[in-house]
């Protein structure tokens, strides 16, 4: 119910909508990989989901960031079902690539931003070295490149298009 509302809320603040090109939703495990313009991304995104796919799609999201006051754990653990990685002290210990992979085998599809910060416009950025080289060991999966057009200054024009 919370989740339903929050991704409620979220398209009716953002005019979030999802369309989809090339590819009809699914329910099939895949990786949803897109631009990074806005810290609402990867929620939006999600928001824009159907809600059988929200149920089974983990958005893969900063730890030092979604585990800061009372708010952010919250939403991210019991709303997004994030998958919580580290991205400033990656070791073995704390490799990302483990609890994506865990993830993927019991049935979750993934919303990752692989260009790694922030790029503006609805254009891709230059994706990271290890997206490439961790998609060959995943590329049974369906890969969904997604775009986002939420603008950092123009919060209620957002929109969000989904094609394959």
């Amino acid at each position: 119910m919370t989740a339903a509302l929050v991704a409620g809320l979220l398209k009716l603040l953002c005019g979030a909508q999802a369309r989809w090109l090339g590819t009809a939703p699914s329910g099939d495990v895949r990786i949803y990989f897109a631009n990074h313009t806005s810290n609402l991304d990867a929620v939006v995104l999600w928001a824009t989901l159907p809600p059988d796919l929200r149920a089974k799609t983990r958005p893969v999201a900063a730890k030092d960031y979604w585990t800061k006051g009372r708010v952010r754990p919250f939403l991210a653990e019991k709303v997004f079902h994030a998958l919580l990685i580290e991205r400033h002290k990656v070791t073995v210990r704390e490799n990302p690539l483990e609890g994506m992979l865990a993830a993927l085998d019991e049935g979750f599809s993934l919303i990752l931003f692989p260009e790694g910060s922030r790029f503006p416009g609805p254009s891709q950025g230059h994706l990271k070295a290890g997206f490439f080289i961790w998609q060959k060991d995943v590329r049974m999966l369906g890969l969904c490149r997604c775009t986002s057009r939420i603008s950092t200054d123009c919060f209620p024009k957002a929109r969000c298009c989904l094609f394959h």
